[in-house]
């Protein structure tokens, strides 16, 4: 297996340095990242990818900042329910215009304006992807 470096970033978050396999990953870890730690490429290649902004090293290991991970899923559902939002808009003034009932409709937009703060409100990694899972469907 193929053997690259991972780092901490100025910014706190993890790096990965894939040196040129002609070159000794020694001497690319001593001068680019004396501080990074030789791994296996499949460690990073089976980290979960929506989060790969929010990893940070702990010891010695890629692990998911929660906070981070909160702020990277907020931004996704933020994107993917915009459409949404505008077509439920569509639909309430559809409904007003025909005197029918806008529950439903009001009720759905509440559910993904809700959304960001089920994320603020989730524990783990596992609670905060169920957010999205649980409302939006398998994006």
């Amino acid at each position: 297996m193929s053997k690259i470096i991972i780092y901490t970033q100025k910014n706190g978050n993890m790096g990965v340095c894939i040196p040129n396999p002609k070159l000794d990953i020694n001497f690319v870890k001593e001068k680019d990242c004396p501080n990074g730690i030789i791994v296996d490429q499949s460690i990073v290649e089976n980290l979960d990818k929506n989060f790969f902004e929010g990893y940070e090293i702990v010891n010695n290991e890629p692990v998911i900042n929660v906070s981070k991970a909160k702020i990277i899923w907020k931004e996704k559902i933020r994107s993917a329910r915009k459409l949404a939002l505008e077509k439920l808009d569509i639909e309430f003034i559809r409904a007003q215009e025909s005197s029918s009932d806008v529950t439903d409709i009001i009720n759905n937009k509440k559910i993904l304006r809700d959304l960001p703060a089920d994320v603020d409100n989730s524990k783990t990694v596992d609670e905060i992807k169920n957010v999205w899972h649980s409302n939006l469907g398998d994006k």
